[in-house]
C-alpha cells in the first residue's frame, strides 16, 4: 500500500475559513436578534402585565367610588327622611298644642257679642234633628245663663238646661233618653274641621321658621 500526502490548495482552505467565519457572523446575528425580539417581546408582556394591572386597580377603585356613593346616597336619603319625619312630628305636636291650648282658652270667648247669638243658633239648629219630645242642652258653669237664654228663645216649653263641667265649651243637645246627641261644642268643632286648621297652623309655623 502506498501512503501519499495530499496538501489542499491554498485557496481552498481560504474560502473554507471565510465560509466558517460568515456562518459564524450570520449566527451570531441570529442569535442577536432572538435575543432583540425576545427581550422586546418580554418587554410587550411586561407592559400589557402592567396596563393590565393599573385597569384592574382603576375598575377596583371606580367600583369602590360607586359603592362609597351608593351608600353615600343611601346615608344621606335615610338622614332625609329622618329630618322629614322628625320635622312631622314636631310640626304634628305644635299642632296638637295649638288646637289643645284653643280648647283650653276658650272661657276666653264669653265676652264676645256674638256668642250668645252663636248659642241660640245651635240649639235651634240642633233641635231639628231631635225627635219630638223633651230636650236636654248640656254646658258648663259659664255658659249656664247664655244657654238658658237660648233655650227660652227657641222653645223654653220642652228645652232644659243642665249643667255639665266637664262639657267643653258650647252646648251639647240631646233627647231625654240620650239616644239622639248632637254636638256643637268648639272641642267638635276643631275636630270636624281639624284638617284645614292643621294646615293653616303649618303655614304660620313655616313663615315663622323662614
Amino acid at each position: 500500500m502506498i501512503h501519499q500526502d495530499v496538501a489542499l490548495p491554498v485557496t481552498g482552505a481560504a474560502s473554507a475559513r471565510g465560509l466558517l467565519s460568515r456562518l459564524a457572523r450570520e449566527s451570531d446575528a441570529t442569535v442577536a436578534a432572538c435575543e432583540a425580539a425576545a427581550k422586546d417581546r418580554a418587554q410587550a408582556l411586561h407592559d400589557d402585565a402592567e396596563r393590565a394591572a393599573i385597569a384592574r386597580r382603576r375598575e377596583v377603585l371606580s367600583a369602590r367610588e360607586r359603592q362609597h356613593a351608593q351608600e353615600l346616597r343611601a346615608a344621606r336619603e335615610l338622614v332625609q327622611q329622618r329630618v322629614v319625619a322628625e320635622t312631622l312630628k314636631a310640626r304634628a305636636a305644635v299642632i296638637e298644642q295649638v288646637m289643645a291650648t284653643a280648647v283650653s282658652q276658650a272661657d276666653e270667648l264669653l265676652p264676645h257679642v256674638e256668642l250668645a247669638d252663636c248659642l241660640r243658633a245651635d240649639v235651634a239648629q240642633a233641635v231639628r234633628y231631635l225627635p219630638d219630645g223633651a230636650v236636654n242642652v248640656r254646658c258648663r258653669p259659664s255658659l249656664a245663663a247664655l244657654a238658658q237664654n237660648a233655650a227660652a228663645a227657641v222653645d223654653q216649653s220642652r228645652i232644659s238646661v243642665v249643667i255639665d263641667r266637664t262639657t267643653p265649651f258650647g252646648v251639647v243637645v240631646e233627647s231625654s233618653d240620650g239616644r239622639v246627641t248632637v254636638d256643637a261644642t268648639i272641642a267638635r268643632r276643631i275636630a270636624g274641621d281639624r284638617q284645614r286648621l292643621s294646615v293653616r297652623v303649618a303655614q304660620l309655623l313655616e313663615q315663622w321658621l323662614a
